[in-house]
């Protein structure tokens, strides 16, 4: 795994369906001020909300356009913080609209740059960060719109406790709005570094794929896309549904209204749930040239509506990265696995 999450808040109704969050009503998506897509998440008054990593790690890099939005004279809180657990392994606090800082788990600053950050303007952060008591240079560096504005020097003592593997982002400023967040753990063959200012597209299904075995709400399979193609669930209002191991549900897509530059990674995004008892396993997997890729199992909870993800760094298909050509002919769906 590299690219671990990308996130870009568009179909989600509350941010609370997918992320463990402060307090309703401080911590929501809206469908205005966003940075690209439809929508973009909005914290006030210091509230947070956890992202929580599919894969603990000491080092990585994140990212993520951020604005602040003109409602006080001043700004102040923790800022981003990078927890272990309960245990809170560094922060960058951003204070009065004119200064970030590096700080250690405990409080110590490690670093500061005086930055003026306009009112109402986006702008993209990224951060790279090594959890050790004495870091490798260049491997703590934070950018605002692709300049270096801090580089850790070797040596620092960047570790707050033993337990060094950070498993979870967490937002909690004043008065931002925030979009396009994506994070890597520097293992991947593509997404191994800052990936720059970028933007998260969401496609939304508009046909039938090359297999449609799942029975849509309407209680046949025609046209089972008509079911899925909703920009934020409805829950039970509309779905497709199956109990038939190896049964498979394909679906084509839109194309990107954007060409992008680069492609680094396509997710694949269920909303699930099971309505029987004992356990039960489903597959997304994309068909791509004629042949269908399996991706990552997931097991849906009974009446409990959980999103499930795939992410495709790399065309299965060729094991390069992906093309724009590639993404429009590909099929995504999913498989009932067990």
């Amino acid at each position: 795994m590299a690219l671990q999450v990308a996130e870009g808040w568009d179909t989600l109704v509350n941010p609370e369906d997918k992320y463990a969050i402060e307090s309703t009503g401080y911590v929501n998506v809206i469908d205005t001020d966003f940075a690209s897509g439809r929508q973009c998440l909005a914290i006030t008054s210091a509230k947070w909300l956890k992202i929580n990593l599919p894969t603990p790690t000491n080092a990585g890099v994140f990212g993520f356009a951020i604005k602040v939005v003109q409602n006080s004279s001043t700004i102040s809180g923790p800022g981003v913080m990078l927890y272990a657990g309960s245990t809170r392994m560094g922060y960058l606090p951003l204070y009065n609209f004119a200064e970030w800082q590096w700080r250690d788990g405990n409080g110590g600053r490690l670093a500061s740059c005086h930055r003026v950050i306009p009112q109402e303007v986006w702008f993209f952060v990224e951060v790279k960060f090594s959890i050790s008591n004495s870091i490798a240079a260049d491997s703590c560096i934070m950018k605002i719109n692709g300049e270096v504005v801090m580089n850790l020097p070797a040596t620092t003592d960047t570790e707050t406790e033993v337990t060094d593997l950070v498993d979870t982002i967490m937002f909690d400023q004043d008065d931002i709005r925030v979009d396009n967040f994506y994070f890597c753990d520097l293992s991947g063959l593509q997404c191994n570094d800052f990936l720059g200012p970028l933007a998260c597209d969401y496609l939304l299904p508009d046909g039938n794929g090359n297999q449609n075995d799942f029975t849509g709400s309407d209680a046949d399979s025609t046209d089972n896309y008509l079911h899925v193609d909703d920009v934020e669930q409805d829950g039970d209002t509309s779905y497709t549904e199956s109990s038939t191991v190896d049964h498979i549900d394909l679906y084509t897509f839109a194309n990107l209204v954007n060409t992008p530059d680069t492609i680094y990674a396509v997710i694949t995004e269920v909303y699930a749930n099971k309505d029987d008892s004992g356990a039960r396993t489903g597959n997304l997997l994309t068909r791509v040239n004629g042949t269908n890729y399996e991706g990552s199992a997931f097991t849906p909870v009974e009446a409990d509506y959980d999103y499930f993800s795939k992410i495709w760094e790399l065309n299965p298909d060729d094991s390069a990265a992906w093309e724009m050509g590639d993404v429009s002919g590909a099929e995504f769906g999913v498989k009932v696995e067990s």
